[in-house]
């Protein structure tokens, strides 16, 4: 099936597009959603497929045939992070909408790596009833298109044992924009500092859960890099071709 779909689907749509860059259009994600793609990991009672990790890289490995991209957007809905501390009823309000594609996230751990979430140094201060997170981040992939962003923030001040005092903070967003107060560039750069009506989804233990959230973007590029696009395959066999020995 995922692999009709990309023949059918997506391949058209990125020989079109990848060779000027362009983004995947509205109408293949719709496409996407429609065929179960953000929600494989979901389980049924919430609106996904209900599989796990293998068949999650199988289908992510046939998308990567015809655009890695592709296989890297399905990753923005299958993890949201924080799902494991999500009380019933907010697992039903917010998973079925991730399934039908209607809310991509991207996870920010501003201001260091992922794999280094206890080295964070990005704050997030409790003012009246809102928390004001400032911190900067750089390359963060996916953060106009996304529906929200969850970010990881320290919220205790030098706390002894550095893998505690951080929580998570779910901000949703329009699509295609930044959060408000968030300043940033498109390739450049995106810089936390922004007042907000939080919604705080995990507290203390968002060091612990932050690299195995990432788990479903792993496999998505670990299955994808078995592929390239043909036209920058092709192109490379012919300045090989070219080059004098």
């Amino acid at each position: 099936m995922a692999r009709e779909f990309t023949l059918r689907e997506v391949l058209p749509v990125a020989n079109e597009l990848d060779p000027k860059q362009g983004d995947i259009p509205v109408s293949l994600r719709e496409k996407m959603a429609e065929a179960g793609y953000f929600g494989i990991l979901i389980p049924e009672e919430y609106g996904g497929s209900g599989l796990g990790q293998f068949e999650y890289c199988i289908i992510a490995e046939e998308l990567a045939r015809g655009w890695m991209s592709v296989a890297s957007l399905i990753a923005r809905g299958n993890s949201m992070p924080g799902t494991y501390k999500m009380s019933e009823e907010k697992k039903r309000e917010l998973l079925p909408r991730v399934a039908r594609g209607q809310l991509l996230g991207r996870l920010q751990c501003p201001n260091g790596h992922r794999l280094d979430v206890a080295g964070i140094k990005c704050r997030a201060v409790l003012e009246g009833d809102e928390w004001v997170i400032t911190g900067p981040k750089y390359w963060c992939t996916f953060a106009d298109g996304a529906d929200y962003l969850l970010v990881i923030a320290r919220t205790e001040p030098d706390p002894a044992l550095r893998h505690k005092g951080l929580s998570a903070f779910m901000v949703e967003k329009p699509r295609g924009e930044l959060p408000n107060g968030v300043n940033g560039s498109r390739s450049r750069r995106s810089a936390i500092s922004a007042g907000r009506r939080g919604s705080s989804i995990s507290t203390s233990a968002a060091c612990r859960r932050a690299p195995w959230s990432a788990s479903a973007e792993r496999a998505s590029m670990s299955s994808a890099s078995g592929w390239s696009r043909p036209a920058p395959y092709g192109g490379a066999l012919d300045w090989l071709g070219g080059r004098r020995t």
